[in-house]
């Protein structure tokens, strides 16, 4: 089986090049410790680009677009409730609560009351 020079040649010079750009984007990756995690964005690409969905799924999701809109529209008119159940609330409002709003443990509960009882 002969092969043909000319055909090997550029075999060779294709592999050459593709491991000569390897090496220079390896040296790139070094030089630079945090590479950015994507490029940057230009104007055109802040625009949407347009979702292609398959034709048979497609009056179903407009359906479920517009009972989703409908949905939020009912949401933003109801005033939205300060607590799901009461009894929850008014337990956490008898709980002794640290620095910053949190509750505190037991430990810090005991700590607290031997601090209050000494002095």
């Amino acid at each position: 089986m002969q092969q043909n020079p000319e055909y090997m040649q550029r075999f060779y010079e294709q592999a050459m090049s593709a491991q000569a750009a390897l090496a220079q984007q390896q040296q790139a990756s070094a030089s630079d410790p945090h590479p950015p995690s994507s490029p940057p964005l230009s104007p055109s690409a802040a625009e949407p680009e347009p979702i292609y969905v398959n034709a048979k799924q497609y009056k179903r999701i407009v359906k479920r677009r517009e009972a989703r809109a409908r949905l939020e529209e009912r949401i933003k008119k109801q005033p939205r409730k300060k607590y799901l159940h009461k009894s929850r609330h008014n337990h956490a409002m008898k709980r002794k609560r640290g620095p910053g709003g949190r509750f505190l443990t037991k430990a810090e509960l005991a700590l607290a009351k031997e601090g209050g009882d000494s002095q």
